[in-house]
């Protein structure tokens, strides 16, 4: 799991999750 301490780590886990959400509003 990613540690709430990695900066980084835990921004490209919001960026994933970004571009998780955009891939589901496009699909429907």
């Amino acid at each position: 799991m990613i540690s709430p301490g990695d900066r980084s780590e835990s921004r490209s886990g919001i960026l994933f999750q970004a571009l998780e959400g955009i891939r589901m509003a496009e699909k429907t």
